[in-house]
């Protein structure tokens, strides 16, 4: 990593910037776009404005298989990038990386020689040791982290940790080494610092864009000056509000659902997420100045419905749902074993089993 020094320079650090297949903010809606482009133009012009370096810590394209869209967004900004001068590095994601990538195939933004990808790599930060590691999933980043350098103090990587959710995480906080003081992560599409311990700290810009209903509708990146300063730099975003948070202002929606000019022209219209049941006449007003989308949980002729909210699926259920659990005993055990326990413990106990030396 010798030719790109960052001692004396700024930082910005974003993740999951989700760059597109096909236009669409959410599935089936491709005349709501453009949101992704945007949010990643903003990031483009701060770091050029300010010389700051740029850091993607995975996620960075939608999918592993991609058209010509993201491709062609991404060469435009990379080229805006390298004409000024900016440093550029980089982790995949679970999103953009086939199963085992990281040695089979090169990552999508190997094609741009002025990106380096940081996996497994220590490089300077802030005059700090720092060391990259991209997705792996649960079973495996026991061995991911323990080969984090003793002399690393800045960590990037992608995962959610237990932490800030105890399901489909991919990594524990303790498995933290103790000697990392800053983790800075992708995956967790909310902005959050999480305190590991008193010593550690944990943070999350979030993603760039809603990229889920679900999610806030602020978006942040992080800027990091050389004294280790961390500071939640806001985006400029699409107006999205939910019908429970303005369905007493249904009289003053010029206000409310005011249009954007300051915005590209394709996010000016702003979008209500129908989150509680409505009647049709409050439908039809609302969309004369908002696209509408509808949650499972409302519909727009339905003043009352009984939601059912299932429990959340054990381990052993969702495997049961891929791989037949009689047919295949020993194999469904071991999966199960993998998923939720140390690997090498997984592996030695199969050893047992078939009477292997350990």
């Amino acid at each position: 990593m010798g030719k790109n020094k960052s001692k004396t320079r700024s930082a910005i650090i974003t993740a999951d910037t989700h760059l597109k297949r096909k236009p669409g903010l959410w599935s089936g809606r491709s005349e709501i776009a453009g949101d992704d482009e945007f949010s990643f133009e903003q990031l483009v012009d701060y770091a050029i404005k300010n010389k700051t370096d740029l850091y993607l810590l995975g996620d960075v394209l939608d999918a592993v298989t991609n058209m010509p869209r993201p491709l062609c967004i991404l060469n435009k900004q990379m080229d805006r990038l390298k004409d000024a001068g900016i440093v550029v590095r980089y982790i995949q994601g679970n999103h953009e990386m086939v199963a085992g990538g990281a040695h089979e195939q090169e990552p999508w933004l190997a094609i741009f020689n002025n990106a380096e990808n940081i996996h497994e790599k220590t490089f300077d930060f802030m005059g700090m040791k720092a060391y990259g590691i991209e997705y792996v999933p649960l079973a495996f980043a026991p061995l991911a982290l323990c080969k984090v350098p003793s002399d690393v103090e800045v960590l990037f990587m992608h995962g959610t940790v237990d932490s800030v959710t105890p399901f489909n995480h991919h990594f524990e906080a303790d498995m933290i080494p103790d000697h990392v003081k800053y983790v800075f992560a992708g995956d967790w599409h909310e902005h959050a610092v999480v305190d590991i311990n008193e010593d550690q700290k944990l943070y999350y810009p979030g993603s760039t864009y809603l990229c889920s209903s679900s999610e806030a509708a602020e978006k942040f990146f992080l800027e990091v000056s050389t004294d280790m300063t961390i500071e939640s730099i806001p985006l400029q975003t699409r107006n999205i509000v939910k019908l429970s948070e303005i369905s007493g202002q249904l009289d003053d929606l010029d206000k409310v659902l005011a249009v954007d000019d300051t915005l590209p022209e394709d996010l000016q219209r702003p979008i209500v997420i129908v989150d509680e049941p409505c009647t049709q006449d409050t439908y039809a007003h609302l969309s004369k100045y908002a696209h509408m989308y509808t949650l499972g949980k409302a519909t727009a002729d339905a003043l009352d419905i009984d939601v059912t909210v299932t429990d959340v699926l054990s381990n052993e259920e969702i495997l049961a749902q891929c791989m037949d659990k009689e047919k295949y005993p020993d194999e469904f055990n071991f999966v199960l074993d993998v998923i939720e326990n140390p690997v090498g413990d997984s592996i030695d106990r199969l050893k047992e089993r078939l009477c292997v030396e350990v």
